[in-house]
C-alpha cells in the first residue's frame, strides 16, 4: 500500500460497453498491474421468501444489492438483529412463529424495495434504465 498505488473501477450499465472500453485511463499508461482485472456481478436479488415459521433467511441471502446503495453491512446487520429478535419474541410466546415471519418478510422486502427505487432513480439520472 501507499502512494505507489493506484486502483481504477468502471461501472459498466451494459456488459458489452464495459468491454469497449480498452481498459484503464489514459493517466495509467505506462503503470505495471498488480494482478488481473476483475469483475463483479451485482445483480439485485430479494429473496422471495425470507422467513417462515422457524427460519429467517437473513444478510446478502435475503436482499443484494449493487454496493451504490450503501446499505449492505447494515442491512445484513440489521438482518440479523431482527430476526434474532423475532425470533426472541417467539421462544418468550410473545408472538406466533407465523407472525413473526409475516414482519420479517414485510421488513426485509420494503426496505430492499426502498434501496432499489432509489437507486433505480439515480441511475435513470445518469441515462440508465432499466433498473429496479
Amino acid at each position: 500500500m501507499g502512494r505507489a498505488r493506484y486502483q481504477w473501477m468502471t461501472l459498466a450499465f451494459v456488459p458489452e460497453q464495459g468491454r469497449r472500453r480498452g481498459g484503464p485511463p489514459q493517466e495509467f499508461a505506462g503503470l505495471v498491474p498488480e494482478g488481473p482485472a476483475r469483475a463483479a456481478d451485482v445483480s439485485w436479488r430479494l429473496c422471495p421468501r425470507a422467513s417462515g415459521p422457524g427460519w429467517f433467511v437473513a444478510g446478502d441471502a435475503g436482499a443484494l444489492l449493487d454496493p451504490a446503495s450503501s446499505h449492505g453491512v447494515l442491512r445484513a446487520l440489521l438482518s440479523g438483529w431482527t430476526a434474532g429478535s423475532l425470533a426472541a419474541g417467539v421462544a418468550g410466546r410473545v408472538l406466533e412463529e407465523s407472525e413473526a415471519a409475516g414482519m420479517y418478510g414485510r421488513w426485509l422486502r420494503e426496505g430492499a424495495e426502498r434501496d432499489m427505487a432509489e437507486l433505480s432513480a439515480r441511475y435513470a439520472e445518469l441515462g440508465a434504465h432499466g433498473f429496479g
